[in-house]
């Protein structure tokens, strides 16, 4: 497919490849988007009721391009309510794409009679579809949009895009789509008490961990999203401490007590504040708590999370039954009031990503089978951190409990739209691409290298060094993450490549230039090879994505 006539930037937004299956359509934020072969006719002529089956798909998800004056939603799109111009555009490109086939593809149907306009959108389901014809109609698309200024293609490709999102394969098992988590993000505080259990801090330190985890969200966010909380407290619940007590386990946590918590304390304090104005509630358990002791556990997500359960599309928000009336199905973490500002932090953060489709947004990164059975009978959160180690607080905690926890990788990061389309490059297995990172940590610049591998796995590469909120980081250079969103939540959705597996527990996992007991990664399955070649006085960082046999041509080592 010739695209030369297509800017840089809609190229990688409309990277289409037609094997004799499917259609995959690279979407502009990195991931991709697999139509199966036998969906493309619907995707330009299906009728109106067909295209209304999907009019959820894509639901909360939107596109915006700088070229457009309006934010264009998938959903919208989808449920056949597009703006005005939107639909003009769409029926101009059908009527040019019916007008610009050979007579001698055209289906039979329309030899007998041409159609255009609506009706073309809405009939030929007898046409057989093939690779070949795919194909052909991708290139007549691709020569409509170099005959087209700039303004123009880019809504045509933008209504492609949004019809690809319609016809999606099935979601991933583990992950939802990503999110936009942006602007204030309003925050209940409730702190309750329990008969015959004193608390061992003053409400002022609660205050004051809180302010710590705002800090936390505005700097990993880079600015883009913070907390404007309330605080309130303390408030007795009905029942003594062990009637709400929890397994420190997450396969052994009784849910009917994380309900019962739940009701009882928002209940309690509904009377000083509207529960529905709030974008999360956050209970703190007024107990000094250790594995098993206090209140059993440091701190969970309830919801979604242990109300629903997490594995096997479980994950949803739960409506709670109030005593005195009402409910409330809002996103709900709970903490003891000791934990670390990173057990608080972690469980935020995927009661801001929220649920879709029984998938949270953003999903725990530790092993969840080693957390419910911990080797050596100890809960220390670095034990069960295997698969990512301290390289994302999604699968670490904290790493020194007198520290600040380690921030989010890339990976979380794009999963709550923290990291701009912009700032991550595309390089597809095959291709050799010298690339300048700039620190993830700074959130300027280039900030990732994405390599897309299939529907559901890719890999990230990021520049991790000591500055900002990675100087807590036990290592610097080039972390490598394989991803695979086709796992279940706590098997290993995100796994860092290790540099160093001398070295225990991923501490030295990054890609160093020229150092390292692994010189540089190498992938022969998927034919991808990662190199750092050096580290720049700024902490920019250049490396070279490319092919195994290519990579020692850029670092002459015979070591991986």
């Amino acid at each position: 497919m010739n695209t030369s006539t297509i800017d840089p930037q809609e190229a990688r937004a409309l990277h289409v490849r037609v094997t004799d299956d499917d259609l995959a359509v690279d979407l502009l934020d990195g991931r991709t988007v697999v139509v199966p072969l036998a969906w493309y006719p619907r995707l330009l002529h299906g009728t109106r009721q067909e295209r209304n089956r999907w009019r959820l798909i894509g639901r909360g998800v939107g596109i915006h391009w700088p070229d457009l004056d309006e934010d264009l939603s998938v959903e919208g799109l989808l449920a056949g309510r597009p703006s005005g111009e939107s639909q003009r555009s769409l029926k101009r490109w059908l009527e040019a794409r019916e007008s610009a086939r050979p007579k001698r593809i055209q289906p039979a149907r329309e030899k007998r009679r041409p159609q255009t306009g609506r009706r073309a959108a809405r009939g030929c389901f007898a046409t057989r579809y093939t690779a070949g014809s795919v194909k052909r109609d991708v290139g007549y698309f691709m020569y409509f949009l170099s005959k087209l200024g700039k303004s123009e293609r880019t809504r045509f490709t933008l209504i492609l895009l949004v019809a690809a999102l319609g016809a999606q394969a099935p979601a991933a098992a583990g992950v939802a789509d990503p999110v936009v988590v942006r602007g204030p993000q309003r925050l209940l505080v409730v702190a309750v008490r329990f008969p015959g259990t004193d608390p061992s801090l003053a409400l002022p330190r609660i205050a004051e961990k809180v302010g710590k985890v705002g800090e936390y969200i505005r700097t990993v966010s880079y600015g883009k999203a913070w907390l404007e909380a309330k605080v309130t407290g303390w408030y007795g619940m009905p029942g003594p401490l062990s009637e709400y007590r929890v397994s420190p386990l997450n396969y052994k946590v009784d849910k009917g007590r994380v309900r019962r918590l739940v009701a009882d304390a928002l209940a309690a304090s509904r009377r000083d504040a509207d529960l529905g104005t709030y974008r999360v509630i956050w209970i703190v358990v007024g107990a000094f708590t250790r594995p098993g002791e206090g209140y059993g556990m440091i701190a969970y997500c309830a919801n979604p999370g242990m109300l629903s359960g997490v594995l096997g599309a479980k994950p949803r928000l739960e409506a709670v039954d109030l005593p005195g009336g009402g409910s409330f199905s809002g996103p709900v973490i709970v903490s003891a009031e000791n934990a670390h500002v990173g057990h608080a932090a972690h469980d935020l953060l995927h009661a801001l990503g929220g649920v879709q489709d029984g998938k949270r947004v953003v999903p725990d990164l530790y092993d969840f089978d080693r957390q419910s059975n911990p080797p050596e009978g100890r809960l220390s959160p670095e034990l069960f951190a295997i698969h990512a180690g301290p390289w994302d607080i999604m699968s670490q905690h904290f790493i020194v409990v007198t520290k600040p926890p380690p921030p989010p990788s890339s990976f979380t990061r794009l999963q709550l739209g923290w990291i701009e389309p912009a700032q991550v490059v595309t390089v597809r297995p095959g291709e050799t691409r010298e690339v300048r990172l700039q620190p993830l940590a700074l959130g300027r610049g280039l900030l990732a290298v994405r390599v897309p591998i299939d529907a559901h796995r890719s890999l990230l590469i990021e520049n991790r060094q000591p500055v900002g909120d990675d100087a807590v980081l036990p290592a610097a250079g080039v972390l490598v993450l394989e991803v695979d969103t086709a796992r279940e939540e706590g098997a290993g959705i995100v796994r860092a490549a290790d540099a160093n597996p001398g070295v225990p527990r991923l501490q030295a996992a990054p890609f160093v230039p020229a150092a390292g007991q692994v010189r540089y990664y190498r992938n022969a399955d998927v034919g991808v090879a990662v190199a750092p070649l050096a580290v720049e006085p700024d902490r920019t960082l250049r490396l070279v994505v490319t092919t195994p046999k290519r990579i020692t041509d850029f670092v002459p080592d015979d070591r991986r």
